[in-house]
């Protein structure tokens, strides 16, 4: 398999949290520019400390969700149609449509905390969905950085290395590809819109061979494999650690039992790599059940449309305006929180709250790059033959005694209370012993009738082990 050289190391570190927040006495900004937004996993971030800002938020929140839909508009129309209808028609049929068409609120209870229930629980499962894929992307980056430490370990080459990784990152790049391509077909995009990921020849070119993680002929081969090429690739790159293994005059060195060691943990890391992916597509797969996404949301809109009616009928009857402001706020909380759940159930598009899939890749692959093309040999040879030393202070200096800290003060003083525990436990057993022995003594020298014994003339005791000296 042929060997291709890792890119050049990237400028600047990779973004961290410490690096996009700031604690300037009682100045808690929090500020991201555009080109952190990108290197973030979750794009859509919030300050704790401004409440206002994030109240007043728009883009990404059940404002838009809601707002920008047809049923919210809808509902609230009925209800003003209804509200209306109702005053005029008080002066003509008022006692004859509340005996035959009233509804009242006490009615709508028992649905009313079905639909809770149902909404609570669906809203549940939704973000354990959108948990579960935020972890098993994140334990997919955390197998490829483990392989990365791994790898260096054994081959310390970079160039070896980063051959034996190359193909594990680009299953990565392409695993995230084919899943985000899945959900924008079945969304109904094509390849010319914005939300599709493009066809694979472009993606192939621009995010795998340009980036040094395959060559010319393994990307082709690649784009007319009709099997899962998550697999292919992780096959080649298994294939690439045992064929690097085995002429490698480090890991020749080793022992055999060292060996054979790190060839499972290799193993084990490139299975938990794949299992994570299975797992991934599992849950994309199966989802929240078609049924049950449907009986809640039929729920819903069925419980709302009641409402809008029952509002008008408050009030012993007559109504109030004020129904024409609480029952908007009553359906915008709960489409709200029902849309917050379906965009978390789908976490693979480009929402504010979905997921930035390029973060997920690009963080794992500027970290191994870096461990690559580090210039630490002098550092790794210093190490291996031990001529680079720490020296403790206080243990290189004859004679040196450093004053006992206070913590050390009391784990002295515990172990002194320890022991002093111990000689006082020990000296009670011994002393119980011999109370025992003792009374056993006296026991001897009672007879059976509850006198004592006369003694023998050889100056020893009846029945007692006293005298058997």
């Amino acid at each position: 398999m042929q060997d291709i050289l890792p890119p050049p190391t990237p400028k600047g570190f990779l973004l961290r949290v410490s690096s996009i927040t700031s604690n300037r006495g009682r100045d808690h900004s929090f500020r991201l520019r555009p080109d952190e937004v990108r290197q973030l996993v979750i794009k859509r971030q919030y300050d704790p400390h401004d409440h206002l800002k994030t109240l007043l938020s728009f883009s990404g929140t059940a404002l838009e969700y809601v707002l920008k839909g047809w049923l919210f508009w809808t509902l609230t129309t009925i209800n003003l149609a209804v509200f209306l209808g109702w005053k005029f028609m008080q002066e003509f049929h008022k006692e004859r449509v509340l005996e035959y068409w009233s509804l009242n609120l006490d009615n709508l209870q028992p649905m009313g905390q079905l639909v809770v229930f149902a909404m609570v629980f669906y809203t549940g499962n939704c973000y354990n969905t959108y948990k579960d894929h935020f972890f098993f992307g994140c334990n997919m980056q955390r197998r490829m950085s483990q392989l990365a430490m791994h790898f260096k370990g054994i081959f310390q080459d970079g160039e070896v290395v980063w051959n034996c990784l190359r193909h594990g990152l680009s299953a990565h790049r392409v695993f995230y590809y084919e899943l985000k391509k899945q959900v924008a077909e079945r969304h109904g995009y094509n390849e010319d819109d914005p939300e599709h990921p493009g066809n694979l020849h472009s993606f192939v070119n621009e995010k795998l061979v340009r980036k040094s993680l395959l060559t010319p002929e393994e990307a082709e081969f690649l784009e007319m494999h009709e099997g899962q090429r998550t697999i292919l690739l992780c096959t080649w790159a298994e294939t690439s650690f045992y064929t690097h293994a085995a002429s490698s005059p480090v890991f020749n060195k080793l022992s055999e039992p060292l060996k054979s060691q790190l060839l499972r943990v290799a193993i084990q890391e490139y299975e938990n790599f794949r299992d994570m992916m299975n797992q991934t597509i599992d849950t994309v797969v199966f989802g929240v059940p078609f049924p049950y996404h449907h009986i809640v949301h039929l729920l819903v809109h069925i419980y709302l449309q009641l409402l809008s009616f029952a509002t008008v009928f408050i009030n012993d009857g007559r109504g109030t305006y004020m129904s024409l402001i609480t029952y908007p706020v009553i359906v915008f909380v709960m489409l709200g929180i029902q849309s917050a759940a379906d965009a978390m159930a789908d976490p693979f598009g480009d929402d504010d709250c979905d997921f930035n899939l390029d973060a997920f890749v690009e963080e794992v692959y500027r970290d191994c790059v870096m461990l690559v093309t580090a210039s630490d040999q002098r550092i790794i040879e210093g190490i291996q033959t031990g001529a680079i030393k720490i020296q403790v202070e206080g243990l290189s200096t004859p004679g040196f005694s450093r004053p006992p800290s206070m913590s050390e003060e009391g784990k002295r003083s515990r172990e002194g209370q320890l022991r002093d525990g111990c000689s006082i436990r020990s000296a009670g057993a011994t002393l119980s012993a011999q109370t025992r022995s003792l009374d056993g003594s006296m026991r001897n020298l009672v007879g059976p009738g509850g006198e004592r014994e006369p003694p023998r003339e050889d100056g020893g005791v009846a029945h007692g082990a006293l005298g058997d000296r």
